[in-house]
């Protein structure tokens, strides 16, 4: 999962991709093991002063997606400014 700090930052489950994050050493470019064919819940969340306009990797442009992984995935939360 990647995405610009500065702009905002994903939630994957209940884990918060942020650098205050216990265990969480680069937000930016975050890779996690999950089960295949296991629902997976991100959401893409902008900081004040941006918008979510989208994201790479997927065809869905809703903040608050669920994927179920086959392979490995690489995702991208787009924020662009207000």
């Amino acid at each position: 999962l990647i995405a610009d700090s500065q702009k905002g930052y994903i939630k994957i489950n209940s884990l918060e991709l942020r650098e205050e994050t216990p265990g969480i050493e680069d937000p930016e470019n975050w890779k996690g093991t999950y089960f295949k064919e296991v629902p997976v819940n991100i959401t893409a969340i902008p900081y004040p002063g941006y918008k979510f306009s989208g994201w790479d990797g997927i065809d869905n442009n809703n903040p608050s997606i669920t994927v179920t992984p086959e392979e490995d995935l690489t995702l991208t939360a787009v924020f662009t400014e207000k």
